[in-house]
This record gives structure tokens, sequence and C-alpha cells, in this order.
């Protein structure tokens, strides 16, 4: 046994040595693997009527609340995705969320700035009111100083962001809650002048009904991500490539510009391939966005010509509401057949969305779509008296199927 340790003890000796030996001959360093390169992807939209196109994120957090990131990281990765600009809307109450990070909430504007500047990036200066709902959460857009908002009471901290020329939007109305409801105060906060938006997309989730509000109440329109993580960890790019964002119709890029323009109700939402707005707003950048060349050959029957999205934005073309085409058949009675079944079922589109209308209900017809494809109809025979019957299942928890019934129910 002790020999064995001699031998071992002069090898890794020997070892040693020859080491020593061939240190003068290896370079300093060997660097392997390269940083990845910081570029910025620009997504190329169309002007519209004199305005630009701007794209903005109205809703993210830094280490100054319960985010994870630094706030210059902010405007680095709006910079490299392509933004025009970023509001950092840390929460009020809370702060702060993170031990070892200082109370002052104007801390995260005041760090970021300086790094927007160099990479020309419209940082608005903004805080979020976090209550319980209702009324929610809040963000308080365009302050001048957001240590004002920090008050016990909720409205007289949207009273002090008001006083302070703030743009007020209501954050995911659907968050955290059973149902989306709008309360007596989001009323009252409407009539005052003191709530002027509302987010219909929130990082995943879109709310239909918060859609509904903004056309009754004529809201402005938003679509955040309300990041708390880093950006590239939250968003899967594989399968999109840009976060949910604000779509702002600007007279200039300034910050008075987008201020100017949320007021005036110009913004688009555009979330994955989903462009969400107004139908005049849509309209103008679909034309704004498309190149029709003359038409280059004809026949007696058709003409040909080129058309060229100029922008990034994936459009997808379909005839009309009535999808009968692609159609596979080539037997005459079937293409008969195939077009009778599209016609009746366009047939009943139009009926539920007239009966819709009638019932005067915030239900869409593509809400109805929707939740349509929640409801069940069990069929079976009674054992006892060996006669059919027929069940209806729906999910408990969408009060919104049991209205749609209701509706139909009475129109038939």
């Amino acid at each position: 046994m002790k020999k064995t340790k001699v031998l071992v003890f002069a090898a890794l000796l020997t070892g040693g040595v020859c080491m020593q030996a061939q240190e003068a001959a290896l370079p300093k360093q060997i660097k392997i693997g390269k940083e990845r390169v910081k570029a910025r992807r620009e997504l190329r939209l169309p002007e519209i009527d004199g305005y630009q196109l701007l794209k903005c994120d109205f809703h993210v957090h830094t280490i100054f609340s319960d985010g994870i990131v630094w706030p210059t990281l902010r405007v680095q990765e709006a910079w490299e995705e392509g933004l025009d600009a970023i509001a950092i809307t840390d929460h009020i109450e809370g702060q702060p969320a993170r031990q070892h990070v200082g109370k002052g909430h104007n801390n995260a504007f005041d760090m970021a700035k300086e790094e927007a500047a160099r990479r020309n990036i419209i940082l608005v200066k903004g805080g979020e009111i976090t209550r319980s709902m209702p009324p929610g959460h809040l963000n308080a857009l365009f302050v001048e100083d957001v240590d004002a908002l920090d008050q016990p009471d909720y409205m007289k901290a949207i009273e002090a962001a008001h006083k302070q020329g703030a743009f007020i939007q209501w954050n995911h109305p659907g968050w955290g809650v059973d149902s989306i409801m709008w309360h007596d105060v989001h009323e009252d906060l409407y009539r005052k002048g003191w709530l002027n938006g509302i987010e219909v997309y929130n990082e995943f989730e879109w709310y239909p009904v918060a859609l509904g509000w903004a056309n009754e109440k004529d809201l402005t329109l938003f679509g955040n991500t309300d990041v708390h993580d880093v950006v590239e960890r939250l968003y899967d790019f594989r399968q999109t490539d840009h976060r949910p964002m604000t779509l702002v119709l600007s007279k200039d890029r300034t910050s008075d510009g987008i201020k100017e323009a949320l007021f005036a109700r110009r913004t688009l939402v555009y979330f994955y391939d989903t462009l969400m707005g107004r139908e005049e707003l849509l309209q103008k950048v679909f034309e704004a966005s498309l190149r029709v060349s003359p038409v280059y050959y004809s026949t007696d029957k058709r003409r040909y010509l080129q058309i060229e999205n100029t922008s990034d934005l994936p459009f997808r073309l379909c005839k009309t509401d009535l999808d009968i085409r692609p159609m596979y058949h080539r037997l005459f009675n079937r293409i008969e057949a195939h077009v009778c079944i599209c016609f009746v079922a366009y047939t009943i589109m139009l009926e539920l969305e007239r009966v819709l209308k009638t019932a005067g209900t915030r239900i869409t017809l593509d809400r109805a779509r929707f939740l349509a494809e929640k409801i069940y109809q069990i069929d079976y025979i009674n054992p006892y008296d060996n006669k059919r019957k027929s069940v209806l299942q729906h999910t408990k928890e969408e009060p919104e199927v049991t209205e749609l019934l209701d509706i139909i129910s009475a129109n038939c």
C-alpha cells in the first residue's frame, strides 16, 4: 500500500514539471465564441395622411418595482426590437419591492433617460397606480412627478395624475378577476375625464369585452407587454417576430406628438399577426401598405397585375366573409351542395349578427362564434321510455354563453 502511494505522488510530480515547462509556450488567452450582435430590427410601417406610425410599449417594469431588469436594459431591448417609444410604469404601491433598491418613484426614469437619448428612444415618464379591483391597475403617462401619485386614497392619486396633464389608461381589466366588469368607479372616472384609454391586449391575452367598452365610450386602444422579465425570456420569437405593441399615428416623432395622438385616439394594437383598431384607421393602414402595378397582361377574361406589400405587416387575402374557396369538387351536384351549405351558413351568420344588434348586447359576432365552440349538444335515448332526448352543455364559468343562448331562444 505504501509503494502505491509513492508511485502516484511521483507521477503527479512529473506531470507538474511538464506543465511548468509548457506554460511559456501557451498563449495568454484563447477566445471561443462571439458575443451576440446587438442590432436594431426595423419594422417597416407606412405613413398615413402625414402621420408617422410609431411603435410603442406603454407598460414595462424595472427593478424599481417588481421587475428584474435595470431601467437602461428596458431601453436597449426597445432599441433592438425597433420600437420608437416606451413608458416605464413601475408600481407606485409596495415600493421598494426589491432589497437594496432605494425608494423613489422617479429613479427609474432618471436612470434610463440618458440611454434613451443615446439610442433615440422616446422615454415616457409614468407610474402604475396599483389597487385591487375596482378600480384595478391604472397607468398614468406623461407625468412630471411620479412621487406625487403616492397617495393612500386612489382617487387622490388619480386626481394628482390628472392635474399633471397625465393620460390615464386602465390596465389588463381581465387580470385577477372572475369576470370583467365596468364598475361604478370606472364610470365616475370616465365622466370626470380621468380615464382616457384601456388595454385590450396585455402580455398574452386580449379582452373582447374591453374592446366593446372602447368602442362604446370612445376610449383609446392599447396593447402592451406589461413585461417584468427579460423580453427575450418572456416571448418566444420563433412564434412571432415582435412584442405586442401600440401603434401610434403621431404628427411627429416626439413625446408631445405621441401624447396628442393618444388623446385624439389615433392608435392601433398589434400583437402576433393581428392588427386591431378603428375601421377607418385599419383601412388607411392597409391601403398605404400596398403598391399596385399597372396591368401588364390581359386576355378577354382576365387582367394581370402585381400587388406588393411594402410594409412588414402580414396581410391575409380573402374574398368575403362567405368562405367558399378553396373548393375541391369536380362533380356538379357536389359543387352545388358545397355552395348551398356555405350560403346557408352565411345566412345564419347574418341573421345572428342582426339578432345580436337588436338585443343590444355587448357580444359581438366574433365573440358569439368563440362562445359557440364551448356549447355541446348531447343526444341520448332514455332507457325507461325509449325516447330520444337532447341536452345542451356549456361551461358555467361563461355567463356570456347563457346570455347568448337566451338571445337566440327569444328569437326562435
